[in-house]
């Protein structure tokens, strides 16, 4: 309690010695603002580009694989009845942007050459599956369904030789407008057109193959009423985060089926894109160890510099408690230098990269980042500043005064 009160009767001159310390060497205070500034951003910005890998690795599997919200037939069922009374119900709910049930088939491309690539058909409504995934955005070559398509089919670009990321998997050598036969689940075989082909850059999601209902109406020989089923419904919400409140209203509505949020459906993709975050954090430890060391090297060199007036200025009466609370006011003023300079020298970068992105085989990959991770790395960095000012600063202070003149 004592050191205490001594601290406040003293915090004048404490304020006195660190500004007069601060700017006595204004190219070194320069210098180490830099250096500090650099630790924030190595902090932040790093953590930003890993969080917008994450998103898009994520985004692409929602927007294909699961949407926000995936619909599946109990464990005991094939389909989902009535689907057309969910798809009313689905919309109904807030935040719920679109809805676009699947019908689920197998089939089997065979190209010119009779090369053979199994592959999942998707029987869809064109216009509702444009408002749930991101295939109609990145037709690689050729055209997106239309509502009316008929004779026609929609490939997936890891099952083409020419637009594949996977060598591995099998493949057929197409291109949008070459014909190709397809024999589906049921015994049928069907010369089709390659209307298009999507590609995502993503393996997982550029798998698939897609025709319209009314395509599937002669090829499996049923009519509107019996394609008011699904094997899958994914619904796409306006922005994450409300999925649960989706699922909840889903099963007000008396909804069956297994529902699942696209964090549950995902399972091990999401994992691993959690173990990103990882690395991030890993970053953001680098970052601040820089600053701490900046910090701690050039409060303990000043220490060793000024022993002679360190012990001068206890000989005068100024208490030990003021001396150290300068050098940790001192350190204080560092990291909010460093940390301006560095949330400056970030935002530049942020913006650059988010006009510029980075392509990686995933796509153009932005930063992300709120407006708390600014505050939490910028707290993160003056409390490991105040304790690297401290430190350092502690021993010489406890120095006999006549040691600290004659030695210093």
């Amino acid at each position: 309690m004592l050191e205490f009160k001594k601290i406040i009767e003293g915090l004048d001159v404490a304020f006195f010695l660190a500004i007069k310390n601060l700017f006595f060497k204004k190219k070194m205070l320069i210098m180490i603002i830099v250096i500090i500034g650099l630790g924030f951003l190595s902090m932040v910005f790093s953590a930003s580009i890993i969080t917008g890998l994450k998103f898009q690795i994520e985004d692409k599997a929602i927007g294909v694989m699961t949407g926000n919200v995936l619909i599946e037939p109990d464990v005991d069922k094939d389909f989902i009845l009535n689907v057309d009374e969910i798809n009313k119900k689905a919309l109904a709910i807030p935040g719920v942007v679109g809805v676009s049930p699947h019908i689920n088939r197998g089939i089997t491309l065979i190209d010119k050459h009779g090369t053979k690539a199994p592959s999942q058909l998707r029987i869809i409504d064109p216009e509702k599956e444009a408002r749930v995934s991101y295939i109609d955005d990145n037709i690689l070559s050729g055209r997106y369904l239309s509502q009316k398509t008929v004779g026609e089919i929609l490939i997936g670009s890891d099952l083409t030789k020419k637009y594949r990321m996977q060598e591995a998997l099998p493949a057929v050598d197409v291109d949008a407008g070459d014909m190709i036969t397809v024999i589906f689940d049921n015994g049928v075989t069907k010369e089709l057109k390659v209307r298009g082909v999507y590609g995502l850059d993503f393996a997982a999601t550029d798998i698939y193959t897609y025709i319209t209902k009314e395509e599937a109406k002669q090829v499996f020989n049923v009519t509107d009423e019996d394609l008011n089923i699904a094997t899958e419904i994914m619904i796409k919400t306006k922005e994450r985060g409300i999925e649960d409140d989706v699922i909840y209203k889903l099963k007000q509505f008396g909804i069956s089926g297994r529902i699942w949020s696209w964090q549950e459906k995902l399972g091990i993709l999401n994992q691993f894109t959690d173990s990103l975050l990882i690395v991030s954090k890993i970053t953001a430890l680098i970052g601040t160890i820089i600053a701490f060391a900046t910090i701690y090297i050039m409060i303990y060199i000043n220490v060793l510099h000024k022993r002679t007036q360190i012990g001068v200025m206890k000989a005068m009466g100024i208490n030990k408690e003021t001396i150290l609370t300068s050098y940790v006011i001192q350190s204080f003023f560092y990291g909010i230098l460093g940390g301006i300079f560095g949330f400056f020298l970030t935002k530049s970068m942020i913006a650059y990269f988010t006009i510029n992105p980075i392509i990686m085989p995933i796509g153009a990959v932005y930063p992300i980042i709120k407006l708390s991770d600014y505050v939490i790395s910028f707290f993160i960095l003056l409390i490991s500043s105040v304790f690297a000012g401290y430190f350092p600063a502690q021993g010489a202070i406890k120095e006999n005064i006549l040691d600290a003149i004659f030695k210093g």
